[in-house]
């Protein structure tokens, strides 16, 4: 049976993640997100000077089971724009890892130039969401791990994009089971430790007026409260 983990707002209460809702639809064919691409592409040199001077690794975690086919579009038009587009300076890293029946990393580049961000585009159209387990808690495992590895003087930017269902293989070492919660709290709370930044983007956002989805939810693991009829602990 499946497992809900990341829908409960009291799990994210426990994460100290500040939730916020992100309302809109991104909905972009690929012709358009590649003709946005290039023009990104031709900004970012022009702008490159003002990039920030501290060294941002931004680590991306992205679902690719096939519970995720209803909303990877938005998904991937999501990380596209307002992740590698909206968020990359130069001199950050970006690494991408995904998981489905398990975790696997995909590219890491140090943005230099456009060559860099058409890499990472590029890897990033090359994912399905065609796994057909999702083990969850592995690929928090997995992330935590990657990121540990890292050069110890930069910023951790994490981003998690899933639709927080665990349903793991036959094999995996966490089946579902009472403890799914308290592995990933106590994975949480490790991230939490290292100072780095966690994001979970959930998808789909549920309307609690109107029952309906759509769009995605964001939070933080700043510790504060924010949104809409939701709250985080501090």
């Amino acid at each position: 049976m499946k497992e809900i983990i990341s829908t409960e707002l009291k799990v994210l209460k426990l994460l100290n993640f500040k939730l916020d809702f992100l309302f809109k639809d991104i909905i972009i064919s690929r012709g358009k997100i590649m003709k946005k691409f290039l023009i990104t592409a031709v900004l970012f040199l022009i702008f490159i000077q003002f990039g920030i001077s501290e060294q941002i690794d931004n680590i991306v975690l992205l679902d690719t089971s096939e519970s995720m086919f209803p909303y990877y579009s938005g998904t991937i038009d999501y990380l596209i724009e307002d992740i590698v587009q909206k968020q990359l300076q130069s001199g950050d890293t970006f690494h991408l890892l995904s998981f489905n029946d398990f975790p696997e990393y995909e590219i890491s580049r140090t943005i230099r130039s456009e060559i860099e961000i058409k890499e990472i585009f590029n890897r990033i159209l090359l994912l399905q969401p065609i796994g057909k387990y999702t083990d969850l808690i592995s690929a928090f495992s997995f992330l935590y791990e990657y990121t540990e590895k890292l050069q110890l003087n930069s910023l951790k930017r994490i981003i998690i994009l899933t639709d927080g269902i665990h349903d793991p293989p036959p094999e995996s070492p966490y089946p579902v089971s009472s403890d799914n919660i308290t592995n990933i709290v106590k994975i949480s709370e490790n991230m939490r430790r290292q100072g780095w930044d966690v994001s979970l983007v959930q998808f789909p956002i549920i309307n609690a007026s109107t029952g309906s989805s759509s769009g995605t939810s964001s939070s933080s693991g700043t510790g504060s409260s924010s949104g809409t009829g939701s709250s985080s602990g501090t």
